[in-house]
C-alpha cells in the first residue's frame, strides 16, 4: 500500500477531492456515516472511541482482491478559528497523509493510508476523511506495558523499553516531532527479535530544519506517560540511554533534557492521578 499522496489515484466524487491508492472500493465511499444520525449508521462500519476532535470507525471491506480491516477517521472542526485557519493550510487529513509519508521516508511507521477525501466551498474545508489500514496483532503501549507487569520475562521488557527509546530517538534525529506522542498513540509488535513501533495520529505530526527543544521535551513527557506503577526509574533511564544512542547530538544536554522531562513527568502523573 502507498502512503504518498504523488503516487495514488486522484479523482472527484460528488464534490469530494479524493486520494485513493489502487484498488480500494470507490462504491465503498458512497456509504460513508455522515451527518447528525452518524450514531445508528448501517453497513459495514463501527464506532470506535476517539477524541472529541474526530469520529472513528472500524470497518472491514474488500480491498484489492482481500477482506482488509479499515479505520475511516472523520476530523471535525474543533472551532470557528480552525475553520477559519484551514483556508490557508492543507485539510488535517491531508496532512496526515503527507506526514505518514514523511515518516515511511524516514524508516518509521504508521499505518498505510489508503483514501483520503476532502469536501471544500472554495478556500474552505467543510468536511475531510482518511481510510488507513490497520496493523494487526500491535496493541499500544499502555497494553505492552501492562502485559510485562504479568510477565517474568525482563529480558523482553528490556529490549521493548531500549529499541523504543531507540525509534524515539531516531526520529528526534531526523527533526521530526509527533504531533501527539501519547503511548495510546503508539502501536507496538514483534517481529524476529525487532519491536516495530507505529505512529498514529500523524496530522500534527512535523519535520523541521532543527526541531525546537521544546517540542522535544514535550514528546518525551508523552511518551513517558507510561504507567508509573509498572515502569521503575532504571526503566526511565533505560530509555533515556537509548535515545540517546540514537540522537548523540543531546548529548550535551542530558543532564538538562533528563531533568526537565522527569520533572514535567512527575507533574502531569500526579495531576492526573489527582483529578
Amino acid at each position: 500500500m502507498s502512503n504518498s499522496s504523488s503516487s495514488m489515484n486522484r479523482l472527484k466524487l460528488s464534490g469530494w477531492k479524493l486520494f485513493i491508492d489502487d484498488g480500494f472500493p470507490v462504491d465503498t465511499l458512497r456509504r460513508l456515516p455522515r451527518g447528525p444520525h452518524f450514531e445508528n449508521v448501517r453497513g459495514p462500519f463501527e464506532r470506535v472511541n476517539a477524541s472529541t476532535s474526530a469520529r472513528v470507525f472500524r470497518c472491514k471491506i474488500g480491498f484489492a482482491g482481500r477482506p482488509v480491516e479499515l479505520y475511516f477517521k472523520q476530523y471535525l472542526h474543533r472551532s470557528v478559528t480552525d475553520f477559519l485557519k484551514h483556508a490557508f493550510r492543507p485539510s488535517r487529513a491531508v496532512r496526515s497523509l503527507k506526514a505518514a509519508k514523511m515518516l515511511a521516508e524516514h524508516d518509521l511507521n504508521a499505518p498505510p493510508v489508503v483514501a483520503v477525501g476532502e469536501l471544500k466551498l472554495g478556500p474552505f474545508v467543510l468536511e475531510n476523511f482518511t481510510f488507513t489500514e490497520a496493523v494487526n496483532h500491535a496493541p499500544d503501549l499502555y497494553e505492552h506495558v501492562q502485559a510485562f507487569a504479568k510477565s517474568s520475562s525482563h529480558l523482553e521488557r528490556r529490549s521493548f523499553i531500549e529499541q523504543l527509546g531507540e525509534t524515539i530517538g531516531r526520529m528526534h534525529a531526523t527533526n521530526i516531532s509527533h504531533g501527539d506522542l501519547r503511548p495510546g498513540n503508539v502501536l507496538a509488535r514483534k517481529t524476529d527479535d525487532r519491536w516495530q513501533f507505529f505512529f498514529l495520529d500523524n496530522e500534527r505530526t512535523r519535520k523541521y530544519m532543527r526541531i525546537p527543544r521544546k517540542l522535544i521535551l514535550k514528546n518525551l513527557v508523552q511518551i513517558n506517560m507510561l504507567h508509573s506503577d509498572v515502569l521503575s526509574s532504571t526503566d526511565r533511564m533505560r530509555f533515556f540511554k537509548a535515545y540517546l544512542r540514537s540522537n548523540p547530538k543531546l548529548v550535551p544536554e542530558r543532564k538538562l533534557i533528563a531533568r526537565k522531562s522527569a520533572q514535567r513527568t512527575a507533574e502531569r502523573l500526579n495531576k492526573k492521578k489527582h483529578k
